[in-house]
């Protein structure tokens, strides 16, 4: 399990390399959080637990890890939010403090470029 210093390092990384590639900073963007373990009953708990919180969690996937070959559950969690390092970091802590505690691995978090569209009057 990374530290959380090197989740928040990335945060900071993506943020800044989306910006630098022309990403609109005023967007709102679909971050999506990813979780994983071998143990499928203990993923279940944390995707349920999060749901009740009010979080959209997305269904549970059976992978093989190519590095272990061994077979792993993940998913994702979805949140619309601004692009800000403040925000985003929020959620980090959280998460990987819950995965922490619960032995759950918390795998970071992506989005997608968001194109800057100038309004068109039709």
């Amino acid at each position: 399990m990374e530290n959380l210093k090197f989740f928040q390092d990335e945060t900071k990384l993506i943020i800044q390399n989306l910006l630098e590639d022309g990403s609109n900073p005023s967007a709102i963007y679909t971050i999506e959080y990813h979780f994983s373990s071998q143990n499928f009953n203990d993923l279940v708990a944390i995707a349920e637990n999060l749901f009740k919180e009010g979080y959209e969690v997305l269904e549970i996937e059976e992978l093989n890890d190519e590095s272990s070959h061994q077979k792993i559950f993940a998913f994702d969690l979805i949140i619309e939010s601004e692009l800000k390092e403040s925000i985003i970091n929020k959620h980090v802590v959280y998460f990987h403090e819950m995965c922490k505690a619960k032995n759950i691995e918390f795998d970071g978090w992506g989005t997608y470029f968001e194109d800057i569209q100038e309004d068109e009057e039709y």
